[in-house]
């Protein structure tokens, strides 16, 4: 299982890297990668007695897998569901099988590969030129298939404190990572990844750093790279700023008004509330293919936002349902918290990591891709693996007091 967890992310990510570039979006390879984790999850996670949050991600996954077969295009709503499922179903996986520090090294050390992999992936489409750069449609900030995939990014770099419990060998190569990874995301320009990642670390920095000389000259070197970085791609920055148009300016009641996220949200919410077809309120029997359902205002793609995408295509019963599953998972990780105060800054490091990546995760789905499966996957994989750890220390402990 170890050399598993070393491979599932960053083959994951290689998958991502290939779509568009090497295979096409859609065709049959995009069933392999859910057939082999399919495989892989059975073997495992199916065998074992669930916790009570277990069990509501068993149940939530089984009302998507119900609703399928209503669909009018049962092969699409299959083939987007089947990532979001399986995204879900990370999280006991992670529970299950990251149960000591040995486990949790290989699971970390695949997120350095795979921050390594993101990199690499933007030196080769920049050199070899795929892709086309967002915003400017031009050339000049080359990601291949992953121009869209910064949620990738935000959670390595916001999994880092936990990387670094694990890595302490490996801190300044970590700090390279870290500094390149900000960069690249912060000329990437998306605006919610990049508030994740300044909302997790204010969090960190409020919750959890311990402000010593030492680590203040640390963060401010760091920050320093960063800065460095940004300054040489002015001129980049710039350009793509602009680009954007009236979405980066500061006007926000201008900005939500040229929104499309904006607009979605009060014609979904609207139909919601006006109530003329019950079945599809309630149910919504088109799991994750939204595509087309507004059309005539938003042109053939996705809704942008996951509430909105969950509340369009399984109903307010679903979205219910995606609340209550999140509600167990944080009931299960706050009775284990309270039994562990005053445990050691390890703990004190895993139970800030679980909140920040549990709360962001909420402001992430604010701009969508819920059905990207890579950076789901991180994000349940690392709740049950830390609620698994952080579930063998209450055991290591009430031992100790016996």
């Amino acid at each position: 299982m170890k050399y598993l967890l070393y491979c599932l992310i960053p083959l994951s990510l290689t998958f991502d890297v290939m779509t568009q570039t090497v295979f096409e979006t859609g065709s049959g390879f995009s069933i392999i990668r859910p057939a082999l984790i399919l495989m892989v999850l059975s073997s495992v996670i199916f065998v074992k007695t669930p916790t009570w949050a277990i069990m509501g991600v068993y149940l939530y996954c089984l009302y998507i897998f119900l609703l399928i077969f209503a669909s009018p295009d049962v092969f699409t709503s299959l083939r987007i569901s089947s990532k979001v499922i399986l995204s879900f179903l990370m999280f006991p996986f992670g529970y299950y099988v990251v149960k000591d520090w040995g486990r949790l090294s290989a699971l970390n050390r695949s997120l350095i590969i795979s921050g390594g992999l993101f990199i690499l992936n933007f030196l080769v489409s920049q050199y070899f030129g795929i892709g086309v750069s967002d915003y400017t449609k031009s050339n000049d900030f080359l990601l291949g298939s992953l121009a869209d995939s910064w949620n990738i990014v935000v959670y390595i770099l916001l999994l880092m404190p936990a990387i670094t419990l694990t890595e302490r060998n490996d801190q300044l190569m970590l700090s390279a990572m870290f500094v390149v990874l900000a960069i690249l995301m912060t000329i990437g320009l998306k605006r919610i990844a990049i508030l994740g990642v300044l909302a997790g670390y204010t969090y960190y920095a409020i919750f959890l750093f311990r402000f010593s000389f030492t680590t203040v000259v640390k963060i401010a070197f760091v920050v320093l790279l960063v800065t460095i970085g940004i300054a040489a791609n002015y001129e980049l920055l710039e350009t793509r700023f602009f680009a954007r148009g009236e979405k980066m300016g500061s006007d926000i009641v201008y900005v939500l008004q040229q929104e499309g996220r904006f607009a979605e949200t009060l014609a979904v919410w609207g139909e919601i509330f006006r109530f003329e077809q019950p079945i599809d309120v309630l149910f919504g029997l088109t799991p994750f293919n939204s595509v087309g359902n507004y059309g005539f205002q938003f042109g053939e793609r996705q809704l942008h936002i996951d509430y909105n995408l969950i509340v369009n295509t399984l109903g307010v019963s679903g979205l219910i349902g995606y609340f209550l599953m999140f509600a167990l998972i944080w009931f299960q990780f706050f009775k284990l918290k309270r039994g562990l105060v005053n445990a050691g800054t390890t703990v004190t490091t895993l139970t800030a990591v679980f909140t920040c990546i549990f709360a962001v995760q909420f402001l992430t789905s604010f701009g969508g891709q819920m059905y990207s499966f890579t950076f789901r996957a991180l994000i349940f994989l690392y709740l049950g693996a830390i609620l698994r750890l952080l579930s063998e220390e209450k055991r290591q402990l009430r031992g100790c007091d016996d």
